[in-house]
């Protein structure tokens, strides 16, 4: 459907940064699916189309690596973007190897998260 919104799916382990994503991205016309448990949002993933995945680095159940692995062998083209709140400049080889497309330095200002999701072909197309 070409009215169809882009679907971005988001896992922290910190709800409120789920929940502040969600209703941020929602009123600028993403679908969002938001989730605490990396095994919800790969079940989540493995049945739903994504056009875009947000994922903390530092979690307890996987790191957002670990789950980056886990999404490219069930969707490999779906591109992924990290977020953190350690440096994680030194990691840039890691992350190009694993396909992340993006990586976003917690805290974070809202408005530079959502242009840099626009710079992400992948969302914008349909």
């Amino acid at each position: 459907m070409a009215d169809e919104k882009p679907k971005i799916t988001v896992l922290d382990d910190d709800a409120a940064i789920g929940d502040l994503l969600t209703k941020y991205l929602t009123k600028r016309n993403y679908a969002v699916a938001s989730f605490v448990s990396a095994k919800q949002a790969l079940k989540y993933i493995e049945n739903n189309p994504v056009n875009l995945m947000i994922v903390d680095v530092n979690m307890p159940e996987m790191n957002g690596f670990e789950v980056t692995k886990a999404v490219k062998t069930l969707k490999p083209n779906l591109p992924i973007m990290i977020m953190s709140s350690d440096c994680l400049q030194e990691r840039k080889d890691e992350m190009a190897k694993l396909g992340i497309c993006d990586y976003i330095q917690k805290p974070f200002n809202l408005n530079y998260l959502e242009n840099r999701i626009a710079l992400n072909q992948s969302v914008n197309h349909r």
